[in-house]
């Protein structure tokens, strides 16, 4: 965490997600190694090439540092402390092993720290007590943050931007000399990729569709280019709801709209009525739809395969979000998710918030 505030501070961007695969990257190479301990850090927390040397030098300032204690003041939470004084054997304790046991020590304790947010990123969304609910909405701005910018490979005229922008620079400048040109930059685009968003609140998904909800308010607000629906027995458009700035007031009038809240689950009628109704509006050639369902359907399977048939040949990609899917021993046995596999591109876990941070990466390589 210190390392990351250093690269913060010499302007580089690093989020959480970063974080994390760098630190997953060190589980498969010798951290005593410096050259491989700076390549993993330089594959997973940069990702522009102009960014490369300010990253060499953090790197060769804050590591060469004699003051770095051995783990970030914070991280140790009361109690944890005197134990680590006293046994010098927790010293070689995994991290894993050391969030197992804040998570049983230190559960009522309303730190932000790394350690806690490590343990938030793993507990299961249908688990989330009010004041975690609470600091997941904060990580989770910051993940779609993250999302929304995406830079592409078209560029805008920008002043702060890297490269010259010389046809701007000539059709400003034509009628005078050259002497008197001034210099004018373009940067990259910031993507802003067109999405649709449908998500079932059927009885089975009722401990996870009020977060996924939560999750589709934080992409709206960013991502103007995005289309919500919700779906149990009938297919409900909710977009226009989900422009109201505060979460909880939106999410009270999408309650009162929405009739089949907890409902039974009839997936390709609803998919069936989304193709005949709304998929003209919102569906392009290069849209891609994310399904968030357990898959649990009280329909017909011939109707579903039809509906997702259909849609398919529509979009540029269909993902399905499954939160049962991140559970140990899964099977995909029922009905629903059986017709659908041989439809989707890619079916992903939605059960916690390192699973959001998988589909928002997912997202942004579709759209890089």
């Amino acid at each position: 965490m210190r390392f990351e505030q250093a690269l913060r501070a010499s302007g580089l961007s690093v989020n959480p997600a970063n974080l994390i695969d760098f630190c997953q990257s060190l589980e498969h190479i010798n951290i005593t190694n410096r050259h491989d301990f700076h390549a993993a850090g330089r594959v997973t927390l940069v990702h522009r090439q102009e960014d490369l040397d300010r990253f060499d030098e953090a790197f060769r300032r804050f590591w060469e540092a004699t003051d770095i204690p051995a783990e970030p003041p914070d991280f140790q939470q009361d109690g944890a402390g005197e134990k680590s004084d006293g046994d010098s054997s927790a010293q070689g304790q995994t991290q894993a092993e050391t969030l197992l046991e804040l998570t049983d020590e230190n559960e009522d304790v309303g730190a932000t720290s790394y350690g806690s947010q490590e343990i938030l990123m793993q507990r299961d969304l249908a688990a989330l007590t009010d004041a975690e609910l609470a600091q997941a909405r904060r990580m989770l701005a910051s993940l779609v943050d993250a999302l929304a910018s995406e830079r592409g490979r078209r560029y805008a005229s920008n002043d702060r931007g890297s490269r010259l922008d010389f046809r701007r620079m000539l059709r400003r400048h034509s009628l005078h000399s050259p002497e008197c040109m001034r210099l004018l930059f373009k940067r990259e685009k910031i993507q802003k990729p067109r999405l649709v968003l449908l998500c079932d609140i059927s009885g089975s998904m009722e401990g996870y569709s009020r977060f996924l909800i939560e999750f589709i308010f934080a992409l709206r607000r960013t991502l103007p280019k995005v289309e919500v629906g919700v779906f149990a027995t009938r297919m409900t458009m909710i977009t226009r709801l989900l422009e109201e700035r505060n979460v909880d007031r939106a999410l009270a009038q999408v309650t009162q709209k929405v009739r089949d809240w907890g409902g039974g689950t009839d997936i390709g009628g609803c998919l069936g009525e989304f193709n005949d109704y709304y998929a003209g509006k919102v569906v392009r050639a290069k849209t891609v739809v994310v399904i968030l369902s357990d898959g649990w359907d009280c329909g017909e399977p011939q109707q579903l395969r039809l509906a997702l048939e259909q849609l398919r040949r529509r979009v540029h990609r269909l993902l399905w979000l499954n939160p049962l899917l991140g559970g140990e021993g899964y099977q995909p046995l029922c009905t629903g998710i059986r017709t659908a596999l041989r439809y989707i591109d890619e079916m992903l876990p939605a059960h916690n918030l390192e699973s959001l941070v998988r589909v928002a990466r997912i997202l942004r390589e579709v759209w890089r």
